[in-house]
């Protein structure tokens, strides 16, 4: 007996066909991929999302830090804290993410597999500073418009290409290395 046919035909799970094509989506999230596909996949994405990341975001970390360390006594004490935070925060997590996407480009899953917390914990950090940018672009967003977010590239397009890496260290499958 088979397992869906107690059910109503219209509660039925569809039955996957061999006509249907597979979408986007079921290309990107296929975990029976193999390693070279999604290396290749990921490489394009480091590339898109990862260049005027590195380029806008890296630079506005970077200013923030020379900031806090040279025109601190315009500012209040925690602002200029802040501002360090998410500086030091930005730093961290695009060095972290370069490592750790090198690693991946070069090892594969077991690679970032055999990688201490060290890069993780820089990734994390980054993603803290890049969410606070992503809560302060949709509330501008809200108030002005459309015109704020272009503020997204300062950091939180990485969070997609930091999100994939995390998915492939700790997600199901095999840990193949080239």
């Amino acid at each position: 007996m088979q397992v869906g046919s107690a059910l109503p035909s219209r509660l039925r799970l569809a039955q996957p066909s061999a006509s249907r094509l597979p979408g986007l989506m079921d290309f990107l999230l296929d975990t029976r991929m193999d390693d070279t596909a999604q290396r290749r996949l990921y490489f394009i994405q480091a590339l898109v999302l990862g260049i005027p990341t590195l380029a806008a975001g890296g630079t506005l970390a970077v200013l923030a830090v020379m900031v806090f360390f040279s025109r601190n006594r315009y500012m209040g004490g925690l602002e200029s804290l802040a501002l360090l935070s998410w500086g030091l925060s930005g730093v961290l997590g695009l060095l972290a993410w370069v490592w750790l996407s090198i690693v991946y480009l070069r090892c594969g899953r077991a690679g970032l597999r055999r990688t201490g917390p060290l890069g993780w914990c820089g990734i994390a950090a980054g993603s803290v500073g890049a969410l606070v940018v992503l809560v302060i672009v949709v509330r501008l967003a809200l108030e002005d418009g459309w015109e704020p977010l272009r503020y997204l590239v300062a950091g939180p397009l990485l969070l997609i290409p930091s999100a994939q890496l995390a998915w492939l260290r700790w997600g199901r499958g095999p840990a193949t290395a080239a």
